[in-house]
């Protein structure tokens, strides 16, 4: 009986292609298109956003879409030298939580 051995790069390369596309990251997340306003409701959406101007740049929370969060950096600190480096960064968090 005449049995063949596998082509170790046979299958190492099925093998190899896979466990990229295990690493590759997920396709990005889409933002959702704005609601579609009316014409005539149109002049009044800069009215209606008046003092909340903030919370247009916040994300909802994951399962709280009346809770808005908002997140900004706020201040960078670099330390560079001849061997590499450091950094830090602060960031401010706001979070809106609507009502009802």
């Amino acid at each position: 009986m005449n049995v063949r051995k596998a082509n170790p790069v046979v299958i190492a390369g099925p093998l190899l292609l896979l466990f990229l596309l295990a690493l590759a990251p997920p396709p990005p997340c889409r933002a959702e298109a704005a609601p579609a306003i009316p014409a005539p409701l149109a002049p009044w959406v800069e009215w209606a956003w008046h003092g909340h101007e903030e919370e247009r740049q916040c994300i909802p929370h994951y399962n709280d879409p009346g809770r808005l969060e908002c997140d900004w950096p706020t201040a960078l600190v670099i330390d560079l030298h001849d061997r590499g480096g450091e950094f830090r960064q602060t960031w401010l968090n706001v979070i809106y939580q609507g009502e009802g």
